[in-house]
């Protein structure tokens, strides 16, 4: 499971949290499917501050 980079962090989010099992990082990727980076659960819950 991935991401797009130009996804909102609440998408991000909600990917994350509509799992059966709950997932904390979710790799960015950009269009061509190259990986980017990693968001974490964490980093939206401190950045939603």
């Amino acid at each position: 499971m991935t991401i797009g980079a130009e996804a909102s962090l609440s998408e991000a989010l909600e990917r994350m949290e509509r799992r059966p099992s709950q997932i904390s990082v979710l790799p960015v990727v950009d269009g061509a499917g190259r990986a980017l980076g990693l968001i974490r659960i964490h980093d939206i819950y401190l950045g939603s501050r």
